[in-house]
């Protein structure tokens, strides 16, 4: 598939002095079909990978970029006349369907969700794609799984259902049409894709609460349940100390929010042993 840029034309937008990026982790959601019409291609892999790169190449094309670490900085990666595929896997299990609903319901990670990078941005990996896709095929052809991972800064929840909305469109209009070169999606690609312009701004993130620098003191929010008084608050991770928790993460192998995890119930441990506060009639 061809493009119409006369030529290419390589852009990289740093991305250390951007907390939309730098606050987030990757996402993944799967997505279990059952084939109850006993389909004979259901789910073709190849109209699934050729539907999956049409969409972002034409639709979304920052989910096309990669993730770059060279040097003292970290870069996304896009180009105008060409783009790097989102990595799609596929395997076939010799297992039942309701084994593979088990799995799916264990939230089996490590068999149905494609590998990312620890959720951690380094300065060790090198081209770590924003998107990642698995495909899970029963050998029955009762059922297939879709593990499917972004990068948090791509899309919210609300925008993620639209580009699976929209992907399964064009999956469904080459399968009817076979190859064809004009598409219609049912929903407008949403964050202003393929519009990049957002990155050129560090200051200007998307309106997650979850990475709005604010004012801890004036988010308290204090409740009166009979007697007791319970007292809510904003936590502030610093850049600084979120690079030291990614360093330490990387060197026990485990995820950045698994690492965040654990200092946060270490502390409220901590700090639960020493008030030994009490619940109900008893002691913790």
């Amino acid at each position: 598939m061809t493009t119409d840029a006369p030529e290419t034309t390589e852009t990289r937008f740093s991305i250390l002095n951007n907390p939309s990026y730098l606050y987030q982790v990757y996402s993944s959601y799967m997505l279990e079909y059952k084939n109850n019409l006993n389909t004979d291609e259901f789910f073709n892999p190849e109209v699934l990978k050729k539907s999956l790169n049409i969409l972002v190449r034409k639709y979304y094309k920052p989910v096309a970029g990669w993730f770059q670490a060279h040097d003292n900085d970290i870069d996304v990666v896009y180009y105008s006349d060409k783009f790097n595929d989102p990595p799609i896997s596929t395997q076939i299990l010799d297992i039942d369907y309701k084994t593979l609903s088990r799995h799916v319901h264990n939230n089996n990670i490590d068999l149905l969700i494609p590998a990312t990078p620890s959720a951690a941005i380094t300065y060790e990996d090198n081209d770590i794609p924003m998107i990642l896709v698995k495909a899970t095929y029963l050998k029955s052809n009762e059922a297939v799984v879709l593990g499917v991972t972004y990068h948090h800064s791509l899309m919210d929840g609300t925008a993620f259902w639209t580009f699976m909305a929209n992907w399964s469109a064009l999956c469904k209009q080459l399968h009817e049409h076979g190859d064809i070169t004009e598409f219609d999606i049912p929903h407008p690609p949403t964050f202003e894709f393929p519009n990049v312009s957002h990155l050129r701004n560090p200051s200007k993130m998307f309106e997650h609460s979850e990475y709005v620098l604010v004012d801890a003191d004036k988010c308290v929010m204090k409740f009166q349940p009979g007697t007791e008084k319970i007292v809510v608050t904003v936590l502030e991770v610093s850049v600084e100390q979120q690079q030291t928790l990614r360093q330490q993460a990387r060197n026990c192998n485990v995820s950045f929010t698994e690492m965040l995890s654990a200092v946060l119930w270490k502390g409220t441990n901590d700090i639960r042993l020493q008030l030994n506060p009490e619940i109900g009639s008893g002691l913790s």
